[in-house]
């Protein structure tokens, strides 16, 4: 045999580890022979990343690995998951490898064993080759396939001459084998390549082994792999290929029994530690949920106590009226036997008390029992009051005490969460997910206790009306809830699906808003109606998915309840005419039985709504775990005062793994020093200032104030010693004088002039009607530019901060506001240490020492008249290229203004 054509495919960047673990355990178990790798990736993948794959040459029998870029759009036109769009790439390898066949695998699986055999499998008949889709009767159902079972693609061996001589790329993007009828909620890459393939061999399970999320599914394959499946589970036989569905490996969520192998896989590679801290990473990436924990309901409960303690008491109360108020619900029941057998019946009530007889007759009967009736009504009215109420209170303070602490956690998580994460999706996580877990969750068990209870009383009437009914009636309710369990996953499915969803689309929201300006002078108004109708059609189908797999048990508890009401009056006649029972004890009986099952009736709903509160509880508890990577370390030390100099010593650090922005910077500033850096865009400018108030932390080295690193301050006092004042500074909405007062919220009055003043504000403020008390509305943008910039150097100013960081504080502004605000940032700096990223030459020519950094790297560093006497200097290029134009700028507007 030659060499073994190998191909992977990426569209997320998570994957790239995920895929290097894959052929890292494909080379382990395969010395016997040599490899060809084509790696199949998109526009989602950088480039540069790839070059993490060249570490595996240290394997001798890798041939060589190829990189084939795909382009997505082209498969927009798919009506299938986004997410999962990039396993039907396979299709492409036709026109890439000059070769007959080929091996596709997804970057996360793993190969335990030889490979040979699967290879070789003959398919001199068959365009490919893969295993049966573990429960796949949902995607059956989907696909208009003859075929009693699917094929699970992720592991493909593909003919490579008949895949093409039966066009199927071309097929595929044509769209014209698929079916148009199928929903996107429904329609993966699996029904997509079911959907086409007609000419599939069967290949058996140890070749793509996938594991069950969780173990309480029930496999609905045949028995036949079903067997194979759990002897693989328990670990009695070894696969060949694995592969993980759910969550990766990668996340800390992954309960796959094979987790630990993969990780001794892992271990082994030449990137084991960048693939832990691609884990630590996708943690904080919220899109990526899956509510895992929705069906451990002693669990998630034990988690909403502490919640749920404080009101305890008050629940209890709650609870406890919920006893008599569904137990109230029997009684008109109850009252049907007397006025039936006495009022209708004509006869007198005739009982003892206390030793005298006495006598009801059936006109005082007729008066009294319906008085009776409102009577108990009245009580139970004013006991659904209460419950309503002790309810209300009680959700409504328990969700704002989980509100306030997820706020608290997440205005203490680190910056690149907020990087890694879209607003709409920390929207919905931290407000509407809340909202939803707590607030429904003590409705709906004051809804079932009452359901419970009342079922306790009707039950107890139709116990007391006649026992030979109760049992049938008791047996018909108990069959209706077996349809229950067969919902549980499809509910919690799609409830994530729709919280996923409805993130996404506060997403677009607040991007449309904020981003108003840029829409209108692109003209992309029909571009994001596109994309807003796509997220509507999604969760369309998410809840037209649910609703066709609930919608059915509400009809299915009506036939069953039908049937068992049907038995009862068959049965009931029977028992009448046999004189053991009477008219009123029937009618009674029938009564209870009807109250007993409407709320069976609505049991679908009731049912969707509880789990929806668990899948939003799991999703809430799964932010609760997690921690801030920047923190304070164990007793941190108060800093107070730069003495000497800050220093970065060989400072390395990124964003992501193996993509480097700062290396190894070394550099000193002295105290009360103006250090202006400048260089190409994303060179790493930015990065350096953030890291010296630990917005992120070095990957390697050390940034030190007076020898000590400042990892050993605590971040109070670390960025309270630090003044920032942005290109962009955020304003919140408020007053011009709540904004400055953040800088320091117990100024005095002396002190806020100072400010004002030094800033160059007062004229600004006395032009104003309110003043200082001016609304300047959301994110300040009532004020222009300069004034922005000007309240945000008093607000830096109030702080008296011994280091300031000036964020190309001028680049957006015109020649009239960048000179006041120059003036503002010139009695900022006053006796301070600074650090200016700046695209002004008079700001750069002022400072004492100018650092250059090109590509993350420190390449230059002197002043002004140094750094432009080197030849071919980085510098004295940028200084030509941009700076000399404002300079000439600058002196040609200063010889207009003195002529």
């Amino acid at each position: 045999m030659g060499n073994i054509n190998i191909a992977y495919s990426l569209s997320d960047e998570n994957y790239v580890a995920m895929t290097f673990v894959s052929i890292t355990s494909l080379l382990k178990n395969n010395t016997d022979s040599s490899f060809n790798f084509y790696i199949l990736y998109d526009e989602n993948i950088d480039p540069q990343h790839l070059q993490m794959f060249d570490k595996l040459k240290i394997y001798k029998n890798i041939n060589c690995i190829k990189y084939i870029f795909v382009n997505s759009s082209k498969y927009n036109s798919i009506n299938c998951y986004r997410n999962t769009q990039n396993q039907l790439y396979c299709f492409e390898l036709t026109e890439h490898i000059n070769d007959n066949r080929v091996l596709f695998l997804v970057g996360n699986s793993l190969v335990t064993g030889n490979i040979k055999k699967l290879y070789s499998t003959d398919l001199s008949n068959h365009s490919c080759a893969a295993c049966e889709l573990i429960n796949s009767s949902d995607a059956l159902k989907n696909v208009n396939t003859h075929r009693k079972f699917v094929f699970n693609q992720q592991v493909l061996l593909i003919n490579l001459n008949l895949f093409k001589k039966k066009k199927y790329l071309e097929k595929l993007l044509s769209n014209s084998e698929l079916t148009s009828n199928i929903p996107f909620y429904q329609f993966g890459c699996v029904e997509t390549f079911n959907a086409i393939i007609d000419d599939c061999l069967l290949l058996d399970f140890k070749y793509n082994y996938t594991e069950l999320s969780s173990p309480n599914i029930k496999i609905e394959n045949s028995k036949e792999l079903q067997k194979q499946y759990d002897l693989y589970y328990k670990h009695l036989e070894a696969p060949v290929i694995i592969t993980f569905w759910g969550p990766k490996p990668i996340s800390k969520k992954c309960t796959n029994s094979y987790l630990n192998l993969w990780w001794e896989y892992a271990e082994i590679s030449p990137i084991y530690e960048d693939i832990k801290k691609f884990r630590e990473i996708n943690q904080y990436k919220l899109k990526a949920t899956t509510a895992i924990y929705s069906f451990n309901y002693t669990w998630l409960l034990s988690r909403m106590f502490p919640y749920i303690k404080p009101y305890l008491f008050r629940i209890i109360i709650g609870f406890m009226i919920t006893i008599p108020l569904g137990l109230l619900d029997g009684v008109t029941a109850l009252a049907l036997k007397p006025y039936m057998d006495y009022v209708v019946g004509g006869k007198s009530f005739e009982f003892a008390l206390l030793g005298h007889n006495l006598v009801i007759t059936s006109v005082m009967m007729a008066f009294l029992i319906p008085i009776g009736i409102i009577l108990f009504a009245g009580v139970q009215g004013v006991l659904r009051y209460l419950n309503s109420y002790i309810s209300a209170w009680t959700s409504r303070r328990i969700t704002n005490d989980v509100k306030i602490d997820l706020f608290h956690r997440l205005i203490h998580m680190h910056p690149q969460f907020f990087d890694d994460n879209p607003s709409g999706i920390v929207i919905s996580r931290y407000v509407s997910d809340p909202a939803t877990a707590s607030s429904g969750i003590v409705d709906q068990i004051k809804t079932i206790t009452t359901s419970v209870f009342g079922a306790f009383g009707l039950i107890a009437v139709m116990l007391y009306s006649s026992w030979q009914l109760a049992f049938i009636g008791v047996l018909v309710l108990c069959i209706a809830f077996i349809p229950v369990t067969l919902l549980r996953k499809r509910m919690r499915m799609a409830s994530n699906q729709n919280m996923v969803i409805s993130g996404n689309i506060t997403t677009n929201m607040n991007e449309t808003y904020n981003g108003n300006k840029v829409m209108y002078a692109y003209d992309l108004q029909d571009y994001r109606e596109k994309d807003f109708k796509f997220q509507i059609k999604q969760a369309f189908d998410v809840n037209m998915s649910l609703t066709k797999r609930t919608a059915w048990m509400s009809p299915m508890m009506y036939m069953i309840a039908s049937c068992g009401i049907a038995t009862v009056l068959g049965v009931g006649t029977y028992l009448i005419n046999k004189g053991q029972m009477t008219a009123g004890s029937f009618a009674s009986f029938v009564t209870s039985l009807l109250l007993l099952y409407k709320p069976v009736k609505t049991l679908g709903g009731t049912l969707t709504g509880i789990q929806k509160i668990f899948v939003a509880m799991g999703r809430v508890f799964e932010l609760f775990d997690l921690e801030p990577l920047i923190k304070d370390c164990e007793n941190p030390i108060e800093f107070k005062e730069l003495k000497e100099k800050i220093t970065f010593e060989d400072v390395c650090f990124e964003y992501v793994p193996n993509k480097p922005v700062l290396k190894h910077i070394n550099l000193t500033i002295p105290k009360n020093e103006t250090l202006a850096i400048v260089g190409n865009s994303g060179g790493g400018k930015s990065t350096l200032v953030n890291l010296i108030n630990r917005f992120y932390d070095v990957k390697s080295g050390a940034i030190k104030y007076d020898g000590t690193d400042i990892r050993e301050f605590s971040l109070k006092s670390l960025r309270g010693s630090i003044s920032m004042v942005f290109q962009d500074n955020f304003l919140y909405s408020g007053t011009i004088k709540e904004n400055i007062l953040m800088g320091k919220p117990n100024a005095t009055t002396e002190e806020l002039e100072h400010a004002i003043e030094y800033a160059h504000l007062s004229e600004m403020i006395e032009k104003l009607p309110a003043g200082l008390d001016t609304i300047i509305g959301e994110r300040g943008l009532t004020l222009s530019g300069g004034q922005r910039q000007r309240v945000a150097i008093a607000r830096a100013m109030l702080r008296n901060a011994p280091i300031v960081i000036l964020d190309e504080a001028t680049s957006a502004l015109d020649n009239e506001s960048e000179a006041i605000v120059q003036k503002a940032m010139d009695n900022l700096m006053r006796n301070r240490t600074v650090f200016i990223i700046a695209h002004r030459l008079s700001t750069i020519k002022n400072a004492d020492r100018i650092a250059v950094i090109n590509e993350g790297e420190l390449v230059e560093l002197g002043t002004h008249d140094e750094l432009m006497q080197i030849q071919n200097g980085h510098y004295k290029h940028l200084y030509e290229m941009q700076f000399r134009q404002q300079e000439e700028k600058l002196f040609d507007n200063n010889y207009v203004s003195l002529t």
